[in-house]
């Protein structure tokens, strides 16, 4: 049976991930994947010029560490078997399980999710089980961050200190949860469609060469 916290998905026998999802034929289309990567080109572009405006570097590892894991976990079953590499393994097949069961929607309803889902979250299990999911691991990888930071509580006081490390970790909360969101939600449905890895390591390529456009361009201003 499924975990708690996805307790709307059918037991394990009746998931069959080699066939397509239910919802495959109002999703995939060109049209579809054409929304899907000028949304991922936006979002990379937004996602870079925070980065360079603010400092805020840390949303942008999460998105690349998220990147990774998808291209990787559905691929290689030996992932599992590290520590660290296993947790992140598990939960992103969570998340794959419940885009497989649960219509992604159009592209611009999956841009607006992140922002949605926290409204309706308290009625709707299936979106509280989305924001869960995306704020595991946003919580994860902020604490991470924060733990790195923890110098700037004796280089610049106690109180200071810790007021800078606990806004910077909301803000990485914060921007985990907005962008990384839409982007897992594009990425994992194309992944789902059976696109050719291909197509899912250029929609990656896509968003980060956008993010490095919006960076250079903060900077150059």
């Amino acid at each position: 049976m499924p975990p708690r916290a996805l307790s709307f998905l059918p037991a394990r026998e009746d998931i069959d991930l080699s066939v397509p999802p239910v919802w495959t034929a109002h999703r995939d289309s060109r049209w579809v994947l054409m929304g899907g990567a000028l949304l991922l080109a936006l979002i990379g572009f937004v996602m870079g010029t925070i980065a360079g405006s603010t400092g805020l570097f840390e949303p942008v590892v999460i998105l690349l560490v998220f990147m990774l894991v998808t291209l990787t976990a559905a691929r290689w079953p030996g992932m599992r078997r590290f520590p660290v590499l296993g947790e992140l393994s598990r939960w992103n097949h969570r998340l794959r399980l419940f885009y497989f069961t649960t219509d992604p929607g159009s592209i611009w309803r999956l841009a607006a999710r992140p922002i949605v889902g926290l409204f309706v979250a308290p009625w709707l299990k299936t979106a509280r089980a989305e924001v869960r999911l995306y704020l595991q691991i946003g919580v994860f990888f902020a604490l991470v961050f924060a733990l790195a930071d923890l110098h700037q509580v004796y280089e610049t006081g106690i109180w200071k200190g810790v007021g800078l490390v606990a806004a910077e970790l909301a803000q990485t909360v914060v921007y985990t949860y907005v962008f990384v969101a839409p982007v897992g939600a594009v990425l994992l449905t194309q992944q789902l469609l059976a696109r050719r890895d291909c197509v899912v390591v250029g929609l990656c390529v896509l968003n980060l060469s956008c993010g490095y456009v919006g960076l250079r361009l903060v900077d150059f201003s």
